[in-house]
């Protein structure tokens, strides 16, 4: 059995989905996606749980980000979108900033990134600062 040792670190990713349109600003054609929003977290594992963070905490800290864009028309609904393009580079960087910004009260963990599957063989990484390694 391993050693619950605080000092020892691991990643724990959890997928959401969410369906969403956009148009498209060179034909104004409306185009939408089922994306796959996948979140990873790093922070120590926890003496008492053996975990990094309790899954279904992950589950409902991915919900409040995935809530905002499901079934939205993301050029005109949200409202932290509005003149932005809404390419799968900027969505990751939004689900990344929002994701961040929810786990903040959780001082022990951080947002490593997040992966956005646009499409089953098109996906971004999103990790901000020029120190960030995307594995």
């Amino acid at each position: 059995m391993p050693n619950e040792n605080p000092s020892f670190k691991a990643r724990v990713i959890r997928r959401a989905h969410f369906s969403a349109a956009y148009e498209e600003p060179s034909s104004k054609a409306v185009h939408g996606h089922n994306y796959i929003l996948e979140a990873c977290v790093e922070g120590p594992i926890q003496q008492g749980s053996g975990m990094v963070i309790g899954i279904a905490e992950l589950k409902e800290l991915l919900h409040l980000t995935t809530r905002k864009l499901d079934h939205k028309f993301l050029n005109r609904d949200v409202k932290e979108l509005l003149g932005f393009i809404p390419t799968a580079e900027n969505l990751a960087r939004f689900c990344f900033e929002d994701l961040a910004l929810n786990l903040s009260s959780l001082k022990h963990l951080r947002l490593f990134k997040v992966r956005l599957y646009e499409t089953e063989d098109l996906w971004v990484d999103y990790s901000p600062g020029p120190s960030a390694e995307i594995e």
